[in-house]
């Protein structure tokens, strides 16, 4: 196969035969951004015999670290047939309306690039939405904030995650180490972001042992969109609550989802087929026709396909609830929360509000893990119920001593629930909590105001042995000269 050494000396052949069923090629050789030969002639092959997207890893970054650099260049490879769909369609739908302008996309260090150049380098698009959040808070918010106040924290909450960033004298803190996109570390420079799987239409479930709520990670469709896109939703609501429906199942529906190719197992077939003939599907009616063929529903845990949509009460419903959200049927949500709260005697408003509760004490508990990472030692026994950080956060009484936490830096908050969230987050966590103007759309703003940057890493360095010179490694070749003077002027 082949390769490069430390010092930038090629070895060896370079590739073998070619595969020709793949939706993309990445290509990063060992040392290849200290001499790029096997790199370019790899490229060169890989045209030859596919027409399928090429992706250098050497192109991505100039550091160290073949494996991780390597695994950019994969998952970028995967990504390239996934942002061409997206703006071809963005391309579509700006000539429909008669949009003429150049279309910029948004990296995810908050700066802008032109769409070509996106087009062979998505994964540097990693999280442009919160950047984009964070850049359009930063203008929002001036004039809010107090002269001596220099750093600002942004949540922008979303309807199934919600993004945490934090700004310091106006910029976002970059992630010095490259990010991650699940198990895979990357070497894309973006904002540091926390993300947790808390939005407006995360699923609630209500623990009848204790009263204590799960908000999230998964997704539901609120009960007050239900109803309002299909108007018979809410008379299987009525009738539940007529028939006295047992709250493990009741307010629950399921829906087509989105088309994927992963496999439906077996429970998640026989659904998504009862699905087809009837949506929306309540849980009631299709746990009754697994008794007449004697089966039973393991429970929604074992629905994790993306095909199936499950609709559920949640944080928009209890916002629907307390009158603090307007859209979608308030009926529904009503009575979606008169029947989960049922087995444990809540009324939909106490319900609603103990939703709303949990709902700024998660947002409290991510700013503060947020900033105790690498200034002390925590764990998750911290922040459980019987933890100190837990005890700070509820703001329990104790015997001689009072705990909170208090935010220097100014919150804002971002998204559709941002203005009906806030005051129930000054519960948990003390400091100023402000809503900016057209909160919604800070996004919007922060990528219409963001900087165009790019940046590249190059390096210089002594020839081995005495006297021998320098070495600049450049992107697609090798320069010597005598001295560093002279190169810096290459």
């Amino acid at each position: 196969v082949g390769g490069v050494e430390l010092q930038g000396k090629s070895r060896g052949g370079v590739w073998g035969e070619l595969k020709t069923q793949v939706r993309g090629w990445a290509v990063a050789a060992l040392f290849s951004i200290k001499n790029p030969d096997h790199d370019l002639r790899a490229g060169e092959i890989t045209r030859e015999n596919s027409d399928k997207p090429i992706t250098m890893g050497r192109d991505l970054t100039g550091r160290y670290d073949a494996v991780r650099r390597a695994a950019t260049a994969a998952l970028n490879a995967g990504l390239v047939p996934v942002i061409n769909r997206l703006l071809d369609a963005v391309k579509r739908s700006m000539n429909d309306l008669g949009l003429t302008a150049r279309l910029i996309v948004v990296k995810g260090d908050g700066s802008l690039v032109r769409e070509d150049w996106a087009r062979e380098r998505p994964i540097e698009t990693e999280v442009s939405g919160p950047a984009a959040s964070a850049l359009g808070a930063e203008l929002l918010g001036r004039g809010l904030l107090r002269p001596t106040e220099e750093n600002l924290w942004v949540a922008d909450i979303g309807g199934t995650t919600t993004d945490l960033i934090y700004l310091k004298k106006g910029r976002p803190t970059i992630t010095p180490d490259g990010a991650a996109i699940g198990r895979w570390k990357t070497m894309t420079t973006t904002v540091r972001t926390q993300t947790r799987g808390l939005g407006g239409d995360s699923l609630i479930t209500l623990n009848q042992a204790d009263t204590s709520i799960t908000i999230g990670p998964r997704r539901a469709l609120p009960l007050c969109r239900l109803a309002e896109m299909w108007p018979e939703a809410l008379d299987t609501l009525k009738a539940q609550q007529l028939i006295g429906a047992h709250s493990s199942q009741a307010a629950i529906f399921f829906l087509p989802g989105l088309k994927t190719y992963q496999t439906l197992r077996q429970t998640e077939s026989r659904l998504a087929q009862a699905v087809a003939e009837s949506s929306p599907m309540p849980l009631t009616r299709y746990t009754q026709s697994l008794k007449k063929e004697k089966l039973y529903f393991a429970g929604l845990k074992v629905i994790q396909n993306p095909a199936i949509l499950i609709s559920s009460f949640t944080p928009t419903d209890a916002m629907a609830v307390l009158g603090l959200y307007n859209e979608g049927s308030r009926e529904a949500a009503t009575l979606g929360a008169e029947l989960l709260g049922r087995g444990l005697k809540l009324g939909p408003q106490e319900l609603a509000g103990m939703v709303m509760d949990e709902f700024g004490r998660l947002l409290a508990q991510e700013i503060v893990s947020y900033s105790l990472q690498g200034q002390i030692k925590f764990g998750s026994d911290d922040f459980s119920n019987e933890g100190l950080f837990a005890s700070a956060l509820h703001r329990r009484s104790l015997e001689g001593l009072e705990i909170v936490f208090r935010s220097p830096d100014t919150v804002f908050l971002l998204g559709g629930p941002a203005v009906a969230l806030a005051p129930f987050l000054s519960r948990h966590l003390e400091g100023r909590v402000i809503v900016p103007p057209v909160f919604d759309t800070a996004n919007a703003v922060g990528a219409a105001a963001a900087p165009i940057a790019l940046s590249r890493q190059i390096e210089i360095h002594q020839m081995p042995g005495r006297g021998q010179g320098y070495r600049l490694f450049l992107p697609n070749e090798i320069v010597e000269g005598g001295s560093v003077e002279i190169l810096t002027e290459v």
